[in-house]
């Protein structure tokens, strides 16, 4: 019987491993051809040929699948999920590689990122959930805020200055508004210090004043 969920399991050397995109990307889909599982360059694992550098890797097999990245030249302009039964699971120490493909996915598909954080360990998840709220805030901070409450506790404070230091770059009044709600420490004095820096772009009189509030709230 096949498993309801495909697991992803990317081991080995992510080195470099989200390039910049060639001008002639094309989407290469995995089908574990070879049967070896290895995603390197000889492997015919991609559409019944080898992996070639500067293109999109996509997976969206129905069946459970491990996928060992075992060549440090190996290289990709992007990763695309196509099936919503996509699982990455972490191997190994491998939290900042993951972390990098989360935050690749963030960039276009903030919630299918956040459904990937559990993959990883737990030390490796706070970092991975402030990135995607950061990403997630910029595009929709009303989602965003959402499931940054849906974290553990004591990851929401910095999971919602992250997303609040995303909102600033387009809506730096709102951002302010966001700030006020959030405990002092650490999360909050860089959210403040994100918001200043996008709002002085802007409207410089008004991100100053704002400053001097902060400093002397009477």
């Amino acid at each position: 019987m096949k498993p309801s969920r495909s697991a992803l399991f990317l081991a080995g050397s992510l080195t470099a491993f989200l390039a910049s995109a060639s001008t002639q990307a094309s989407n290469l889909t995995w089908d574990n051809g070879a049967a070896t599982g290895a995603w390197n360059l000889t492997d015919a694992n991609f559409g019944g040929s080898a992996w070639t550098n500067g293109n999109t890797a996509v997976f969206g097999g129905s069946d459970a699948s491990t996928v060992t990245i075992n060549a440090s030249g190996v290289s990709a302009a992007g990763l695309t999920f196509s099936a919503n039964n996509d699982v990455i699971t972490q191997s190994g120490e491998k939290g900042s590689a993951m972390s990098s493909v989360i935050g690749e996915i963030a960039s276009s598909d903030p919630k299918k990122a956040a459904g990937l954080v559990a993959g990883m360990d737990a030390a490796s998840q706070g970092s991975a959930n402030d990135d995607i709220a950061r990403k997630w805030g910029a595009q929709s901070f009303t989602a965003a805020e959402a499931w940054v409450r849906t974290l553990p506790a004591d990851q929401q404070a910095g999971a919602m200055a992250s997303a609040i230091a995303g909102l600033s770059k387009d809506n730096p009044q709102l951002a302010a508004e966001k700030i006020a709600a959030l405990p002092a420490g650490d999360d909050r004095n860089s959210a403040v210090s994100t918001l200043a820096q996008n709002w002085s772009k802007q409207d410089p009189q008004a991100a100053a004043a704002w400053l001097l509030k902060q400093d002397d709230p009477t």
